[in-house]
């Protein structure tokens, strides 16, 4: 993924490729690496499930078509030729495949969440196209997925980087509802360029711990409630300037009566005493 200023001030250009393109990266990744033995251990492990005549064609790319023909293989799931690479003890291969599989399980965990939220987003048509290309994403999507992650420290713990993951579904919901409404493609945009930044910053742990991202959904809904209150406090915060001079007149005001009411009671004490003169010299004439 690669970010560059576009001439259009409102927004800025981002290289995306979709699941299905990474997908595709992988597997002539994979082909490129492939000797004879490995061949051969491909043929003797899947002898089973790819025909003779495909078999006897020796070309990994048919075999890797078959494969994904007979469901055994697919970009949402390739645990079947992590399986083989481990077998065949190409080391190399494994953590290429294992990264592929941590980058599309955020990929997969963003695009869950967002669709829970608003349903009205159907992503699974075009995450399954084969795609890779400039696209335009708006500066302050920029601007708030960069300030998201400057606020992060380098040495964040399990649990906050599960915290961190829930924030960001909360900022890409965020990013996708309100007033003017995105388009699925503009969601799905915005959901790659966020699930890359979590993968290159927490690549590490995310495949190594296969568990990270199985986040409740009920941790996402507190995250965004908090987040709705703050928004709706920040609002109320940012209001014109017409109630500060409001509060300066109720102050004024305020003041005023008080020095009014002194004086009544000043004068009040005056007359009490006044009157209680005149009695005392009433009463000795």
């Amino acid at each position: 993924m690669q970010t560059h200023t576009q001439n259009h001030k409102d927004s800025r250009c981002v290289t995306l490729a979709s699941p299905r393109n990474l997908y595709n990266y992988l597997l002539l990744h994979i082909y490129e690496k492939f000797g004879k033995r490995e061949k051969d251990l491909f043929e003797f492990c899947f002898r089973d499930d790819l025909p003779c005549s495909v078999l006897e064609s020796g070309d990994p790319l048919k075999w890797f078509k078959t494969l994904e023909q007979r469901g055994k293989l697919s970009w949402n799931d390739v645990n079947s030729m992590v399986d083989f690479l481990k077998q065949a003890s190409c080391d190399d291969l494994v953590s290429a495949a294992r990264h592929y599989q941590a980058r599309i399980g955020v990929i997969q965990f963003f695009q869950r969440h967002l669709q829970a939220k608003l349903p009205k987003f159907c992503l699974d048509d075009k995450l399954k196209k084969k795609w890779g290309s400039e696209q335009q994403l708006p500066n302050d999507y920029f601007d708030r997925c960069e300030e998201f992650f400057f606020r992060q420290n380098s040495d964040e713990s399990r649990d906050q980087v599960r915290c961190l993951f829930s924030k960001g579904v909360v900022l890409l919901v965020n990013s996708c509802s309100g007033p003017s409404s995105d388009s699925v493609q503009s969601a799905c945009f915005k959901l790659l360029y966020l699930a890359d930044l979590f993968y290159k910053r927490f690549k590490k742990m995310i495949v190594d711990d296969k568990e990270l991202l199985n986040i409740k959904p009920s941790r996402i809904t507190k995250l965004s409630a908090l987040g709705n209150r703050r928004r709706m406090s920040g609002r109320r915060r940012r209001r014109s300037p017409e109630p500060v001079e409001v509060r300066l007149q109720l102050s004024y005001r305020s003041e005023v009566i008080y020095h009014y009411n002194v004086l009544l009671m000043c004068m009040s004490l005056q007359l009490v005493i006044l009157t209680s003169l005149l009695g005392w010299g009433m009463g000795v004439l």
